[in-house]
């Protein structure tokens, strides 16, 4: 009886390391299958175009990673990672980023006007010192608008080549009070990421998206300082022949 005792729990534990093995081979298949359909994203933009807010609003809540700039940013299984530079005006390493299959651009939008006003308030890297004639980056490009015009072209020809890959983003559409929520959920659709509820979407908008810089208080301050903080007639004649 001892005997036929034994053979039963080896035949009990043969069968239990068979089904161990089985799960444990099931599961990394699956873990891999995961990992290949990642979405990975990046947000590009020029200084002060919003790449900040656009990151927080398009990232979710569970973990936590890093950009290039060292800020935390919220993350999840879709994860938003920016292995390039937010700023990023060289084309060849934008597109080097669009060789991984999984790989999605946003590129943020924002005005050249309201834009300008705000350069004026804070550079950053580029060196400017206000006057739309002078150049930036030391030189790199002849002016402020020359650097404008060269990133957003940049931006154009990647959305004409990668159309299921890189999106544009309007800042101003999605802080819009009214249909801002909207124009974000739809957003989401073509990048194929989850939706934030909208509370949680209002709770972004109404705090300082970044703590360096001059950061506004929230996305109605933003608004509010645009209508009531035009640029200058002279500027924006200037402006206009340019382009």
């Amino acid at each position: 009886m001892a005997s036929k005792g034994r053979f039963v729990y080896k035949v009990v534990l043969f069968f239990m390391m068979i089904i161990l093995i089985l799960y444990i081979s099931f599961n990394k298949k699956e873990g891999n299958t995961n990992k290949e359909e990642r979405t990975f994203i990046s947000v590009l933009g020029p200084q002060n175009s919003g790449t900040n807010l656009v990151s927080n609003i398009f990232s979710l809540q569970d973990k936590t990673a890093e950009d290039t700039d060292g800020q935390k940013r919220l993350d999840d299984e879709f994860t938003i990672r920016n292995r390039l530079w937010k700023h990023e005006h060289e084309t060849s390493k934008i597109q080097n980023i669009l060789r991984e299959p999984n790989r999605k651009l946003i590129c943020v939008y924002r005005d050249v006007y309201t834009w300008i006003k705000s350069m004026k308030k804070t550079p950053y890297e580029t060196s400017w010192d206000g006057n739309l004639d002078s150049p930036v980056y030391n030189g790199k490009y002849k002016s402020i608008l020359h650097l404008y015009k060269h990133l957003y072209k940049n931006y154009e020809i990647l959305k004409k080549r990668f159309p299921n890959r890189v999106f544009f983003c309007s800042y101003y559409e999605l802080i819009d009070n009214e249909n801002g929520y909207n124009y974000y959920k739809s957003l989401c659709k073509k990048l194929g990421i989850d939706i934030k509820s909208r509370y949680k979407y209002d709770e972004i908008l109404s705090k300082p998206s970044k703590t360096h810089g001059y950061s506004v208080l929230n996305s109605s301050e933003s608004v509010k300082r645009i209508r009531n903080n035009p640029i200058s007639k002279k500027e924006k004649e200037y402006i206009d022949n340019f382009f």
